[in-house]
Formats: structure tokens, C-alpha cells, sequence
């Protein structure tokens, strides 16, 4: 049986919270992306019609895609986290049965968000955001 230190319990019950909070933070926002996708789908509204899809619901395609990066962050954060724990030999079997299945977690929740917001919410945004860059950029050009 491992014996612990009152510093390696929080430091690995803390790692233990976090992933659960980040899991279900995870789910609400991969719920509701997926009900976006249906509602865009739903409002008719084709997957060219980018400004459209920009647009709908207060612009919710941009702060859903916000929310994935801000995701992204916290994934990299975690992993961070837990390769400066281990660097700090703090390989225990238990922290190491969190780490692989937080990484294998994580993996999947991304792989989720990028399937959800691929189609058609992050290439509306790609896509205005290029079309904006390249009219701000022509207006820079014109002003020299």
C-alpha cells in the first residue's frame, strides 16, 4: 500500500478536481455546441452562408468558438501540470492511473470539439475572419 504525504494528497486530489470540474465543464459546452449545430441546421441556413452562421443567436458560432480555445488552454494547462508533477517524482501508480486516463479524457473531449465545431461554426468564422482581415488590410494598402 502507497504511503502518502499530506503534499502528494492534495497535490493529487487537487489534480482530481480539477479533472472532474474540467470534464463537466467539458459536457455542457459540448452540449450545447451540438445543440448550436442543430439549431443552425434547424433555422435552415446553409453551411456557406457564413456571415449567417456568424450571425445567428447574438453570434454565438464566435463565442462557442472562443470557449473551444479557452478549452484548448486548460487541456495544455493540465498537461503541464501533470509533467511538472512528475518531474518532481511524484510517480506513484495512482497518479499515474490519473494522468493516462486524464490524457486519454482529454483527448477525447477534444476530438468531440473539433468534430462539432468544424462543421460549420469554426470554418464560418475562419472564413469571416479572412474575409475581414483581408478588408482592413486593402483599406491599409489604399491609405499609403
Amino acid at each position: 500500500m502507497d504511503t502518502f504525504s499530506d503534499d502528494q494528497k492534495v497535490s493529487f486530489f487537487s489534480k482530481l478536481i480539477f479533472e472532474i470540474i474540467f470534464l463537466f465543464v467539458s459536457v455542457i459546452y459540448v452540449v450545447g455546441l451540438h445543440r448550436l449545430n442543430n439549431a443552425i441546421k434547424f433555422a435552415r441556413i446553409k453551411p456557406t452562408e457564413y456571415f449567417k452562421i456568424v450571425q445567428f443567436n447574438q453570434y454565438s458560432s464566435f463565442k462557442y468558438t472562443l470557449g473551444a480555445l479557452l478549452l484548448l488552454i486548460i487541456v495544455i494547462s493540465l498537461g503541464v501540470w501533470y509533467f511538472a508533477a512528475a518531474s518532481e517524482n511524484e510517480f506513484t501508480r495512482w497518479f499515474v492511473l490519473l494522468f493516462i486516463g486524464s490524457l486519454v479524457i482529454n483527448i477525447l473531449v477534444l476530438i468531440i470539439i473539433w468534430n462539432l465545431i468544424n462543421v460549420p461554426v469554426l470554418r464560418a468564422i475562419l472564413i469571416v475572419g479572412g474575409i475581414g482581415a483581408g478588408v482592413i488590410v486593402g483599406l491599409l494598402s489604399n491609405n499609403r
